[in-house]
């Protein structure tokens, strides 16, 4: 038989043991996609709230400001996945094991913990056109052209985490639960940190999110220098219009 025409069964037992696991992880995880949704309403939420307190301590410059708030955000996005990960099953509870993996060294078992539905994190759309350039109908143009720049990079950042939520779920499951009790048996050093694997899958959308707000912070600041906020850019300009 050749390898392709193998069952899954059997090209699986091929896999190292840490594939078997997530695999495994991602067979029997609960909505991974929802619970995803819920981290990610979080961490936007906790963006809001820095850029917010940002603000009141004095961080008026928006191309400044706004990556911050960014960077705060993804730092939080680890603390919730962290907080996610303690709902798991705990790895010094002997029931850990009990799930045949066909692993020659032991029998890992795993119990994921469901969130339940929930709605998407909302993206922020605000409302109103405008932008400083000089024409009234092209700031107003130029201005909703960076909103949607701005709201499509953040959709799209947030899509692209949901897709990849069963696989960084269950990695992170694997690396933070199931392997460190494993591990922790057998009395050798930890395995790599579950943070690790998270921040090799989400730091390219961190990324083009803060500088896609560079940007666009620089941009608002250069059409209204006096405004410190999207609304106090949108004042300025929709005033200068009229």
């Amino acid at each position: 038989m050749s390898p392709i025409a193998q069952p899954a069964s059997t090209r699986q037992l091929r896999l190292p043991m840490r594939e078997r696991l997530v695999e495994k992880a991602k067979a029997r995880m609960a909505v991974p996609r929802v619970q995803m949704m819920l981290l990610l309403a979080a961490t936007g939420g906790a963006g809001f709230l820095a850029s917010y307190g940002l603000l009141q301590l004095g961080v008026d410059r928006m191309a400044l400001r706004y990556p911050l708030a960014v960077g705060i955000a993804y730092l939080v996005f680890f603390l919730v996945l962290r907080l996610w990960l303690a709902f798991q099953r705990d790895p010094d509870d002997d029931s850990v094991d009990g799930l045949d993996l066909a692993v020659d060294v032991a029998d890992i078992g795993l119990d994921v913990m469901s969130f339940g539905s929930s709605p998407p994190m909302p993206v922020a759309k605000p409302s109103g056109p405008s932008l400083d350039v000089g024409v009234p109908d092209l700031d107003e143009g130029i201005f909703l052209v960076v909103i949607a720049a701005v709201a499509a990079v953040v959709l799209g950042a947030v899509i692209y985490v949901i897709y990849l939520a069963p696989l960084l779920l269950a990695e992170v499951l694997v690396d933070g639960v199931l392997l460190v009790g494993f591990y922790k048996r057998l009395k050798r050093p930890q395995p790599e940190h579950w943070a690790l694997c998270a921040v090799r899958r989400t730091w390219i959308p961190a990324i083009i999110v803060a500088v896609t707000f560079f940007f666009a912070g620089l941009l608002f600041q250069s059409l209204a220098p006096e405004a410190r906020s999207i609304g106090g850019v949108w004042q300025s300009v929709s005033s200068d219009s009229q």
